[in-house]
């Protein structure tokens, strides 16, 4: 019976002492464990967030100053009535919205860029590109509206230079035949048409290359082209003010009618472009003014940017909490690995202290039952002791 208690008492006290084992775990080191992993995972995922939004924001940024540049440059190319530069003209425009919606309400342009916060601090530097960005659309939409004039312009422009070299063939001719007339007066007159020919086919060169092209110039055209006429004119019919005779000559009568036949279709497409001048003018006038608040725009994107680019290291921040956050939780986990080395040594410590107690008690027990027989007066029996029970 006693026994029994004894290894009942035993199993109670193993229960209880691995209960309170068990209950040292709740100390320093899990609650280090705990707040040091709660620390690096919310830092950190702020940081990689914030972080990716504010690159994200860089990104558009750049982006907004190579559409910028892309503008002014087919600014420039549009007045040339090319083509390709108004489609690239739109598209950038487009683009340019979209990332100024996207910087001013949030979101992303697809499902391949992050999505961003709407701006909060630099609200005042992205109005003032946007303000910026309105005003140089206005004179996108004018430059525009003007393509389908500036392509007609283009159309026959190239009409009139198709026929550049023929004319210079023709009057070649022409004054190779008068000169053999041997008449200074007829040579006279063709050296004038001539002279008119080349200022008309310079004119004609010089409409897109140049800054601008004057109305003047624009009418001195037409009036040049006017006086070749007359003066093809006057070789066929005599004039009285120059005082010559009508050319009877039929080489040079067919020369003549020859630079008539390829010189006429010059003359038209020439007169349209002459039409179109205040046209050229107003697209030239409006690159200069686009390229000139592209500069700003451009100027304007980079404060932006800048101001985008001075929230990163703030941002790190939440980098280094996360990693003292990280720091803290290898501290818990040390510190929980010494307390359960300290656990298991109490544990090996008590088990040992509790295997003696048993022992002991054991020890007894059986000591008990040999000196049963002197409560019978029985003296005959022999005692014995073990110390294999007895721990010391």
């Amino acid at each position: 019976m006693n026994e029994k208690n004894t290894n009942k008492n035993s199993v109670i006290s193993q229960k209880d002492l691995n209960k309170n084992e068990r209950l040292k775990f709740n100390n320093l080191g899990t609650i280090l464990i705990f707040t040091g992993f709660m620390i690096t995972l919310v830092c950190y995922i702020y940081f990689s967030s914030g972080n990716a939004k504010v690159n994200q924001q860089i990104a558009y940024t750049n982006e907004l100053q190579k559409l910028t540049e892309r503008v002014e440059k087919n600014s420039y190319l549009a007045q040339s009535a090319n083509k390709d530069a108004f489609i690239e003209l739109n598209e950038s425009a487009k683009s340019i919205d979209n990332i100024l919606l996207i910087l001013k309400k949030g979101g992303s342009l697809d499902d391949n860029t992050i999505k961003i916060d709407p701006i909060q601090s630099e609200v005042n530097k992205l109005n003032n590109v946007k303000s910026s960005w309105e005003s140089n659309k206005a004179l996108l939409n004018t430059l525009v509206t003007q393509s389908n004039s500036l392509f007609d312009l283009k159309v026959n422009i190239d009409k009139a230079n198709d026929n550049n070299q023929r004319i210079i063939d023709s009057t070649y001719n022409l004054q190779k035949s008068v000169a053999q007339l041997g008449s200074p007066r007829y040579n006279m007159i063709v050296q004038e048409i001539i002279l008119l020919l080349n200022r008309v086919l310079n004119s004609n060169n010089i409409l897109f290359s140049g800054e601008n092209f004057s109305l003047t110039n624009g009418y001195s055209l037409v009036k040049d082209m006017k006086a070749v006429n007359q003066l093809l004119m006057v070789l066929m019919n005599g004039s009285e003010v120059y005082d010559i005779a009508p050319i009877t000559n039929q080489v040079v009568l067919e020369h003549i009618k020859s630079l008539q036949l390829v010189y006429y279709p010059y003359s038209i497409s020439i007169s349209k472009v002459a039409e179109n001048v205040p046209t050229l003018n107003s697209a030239k006038e409006l690159a200069k003014i686009i390229a000139l608040e592209s500069n700003t725009i451009s100027a304007q994107t980079e404060e932006l940017k800048s101001a985008f680019i001075e929230e990163l290291p703030r941002l790190k921040l939440r980098f280094y909490a996360s990693i003292f956050g990280l720091l803290v939780t290898l501290t818990g986990f040390i510190v929980l690995l010494s307390s359960l080395k300290k656990i298991r040594d109490n544990l090996a410590k008590r088990k040992h202290e509790l295997e003696k107690t048993q022992a002991n008690e054991k020890a007894v027990d059986e000591l008990r039952e040999q000196v049963k027989f002197l409560a019978a007066d029985d003296l005959t029996k022999e005692i014995s002791n073990s110390d294999k029970y007895v721990k010391t």
